[in-house]
């Protein structure tokens, strides 16, 4: 139980820091420099990777390491955590090289 109310806990932190910058962008209109671009993609990446994969973890973290998808659910959970996780990295080194 102490591992799904941490998975809680940054599924929570997850959605409000990344839907906040999400939510900045759609109000005020894309950003106009590279950088700022990056850093909505690095946004939008993390916010994928928290709502797919935060709660496929949880429930599989609740349910005492059974999935709660069959074999399909667990080789997508899998893929789209590898990635989104792969799209932050590459958006952080490409805002290294950036700079």
């Amino acid at each position: 139980m102490t591992w799904f109310l941490l998975c809680a806990f940054v599924g929570l932190a997850l959605y409000s820091g990344n839907g906040a910058i999400v939510a900045v962008v759609i109000k005020k209109g894309l950003p106009q420099t590279v950088t700022h671009l990056l850093v909505v993609n690095l946004a939008v990446a993390h916010l994928l990777l928290s709502l797919v994969c935060t709660p496929l973890d949880a429930g599989f973290l609740l349910t005492a390491g059974r999935w709660l998808t069959d074999d399909h659910g667990c080789r997508f959970q899998r893929f789209a955590s590898t990635t989104f996780t792969s799209a932050a990295i590459l958006t952080l080194s490409t805002i290294a090289v950036d700079r």
